[in-house]
């Protein structure tokens, strides 16, 4: 766990890991083609695998990006599953799939505000949800700008 307090709109790692638990828990049970994945490719054992192997911020940068994966596909599903979702996510414990959207569109809004990335975490972050498939309402300004943000970052020099 890391040892800052969370931002108001930034979930702690135990909040991102009981939500990928409980979504996928509900994608196995409406989904039965989800239960003969290969140990690799079960999200829940690699959460636990993941947990073993590496540090603390590579693991939240994984389960970030696997929180906004799942997300991305949650947002296409008909309102009845999401209904349906969200009854599970509260019955686990689950931070809300509304709260899980909520914080990463404050987090992307943040950045994109501010104009620069202020931190590694922060670009593997708006890295990875450009990459997934969770940036579709972004317009093309905000796509462009935050590509050229995420350029500069990596070509800043390192002190």
């Amino acid at each position: 766990m890391s040892s800052h307090s969370p931002a108001p709109n930034e979930l702690t790692l135990d909040q991102l890991r009981s939500f990928i638990v409980a979504a996928w828990t509900y994608m196995r049970r409406e989904n039965p083609a989800f239960t003969d994945l290969p140990a690799e490719a079960d999200p829940i054992l690699s959460l636990a695998r993941l947990e073993k192997q590496v540090s603390t911020s590579r693991l939240k940068q994984a389960v970030i990006q696997a929180a906004i994966d799942l997300i991305a596909l949650f947002k296409r599903m008909p309102a009845e599953h999401i209904a349906r979702l969200e009854k599970h996510l509260s019955a686990e414990g689950a931070p809300s799939l509304a709260r899980m959207l909520d914080n990463t569109q404050s987090r992307i809004d943040d950045i994109l505000q501010r104009g620069k990335i202020g931190s590694v975490s922060e670009f593997y972050f708006l890295r990875d949800y450009l990459d997934g498939e969770g940036n579709a309402g972004f317009s093309s300004d905000a796509k462009k700008a935050a590509h050229s943000m995420l350029e500069e970052f990596k070509n800043r020099p390192l002190d």
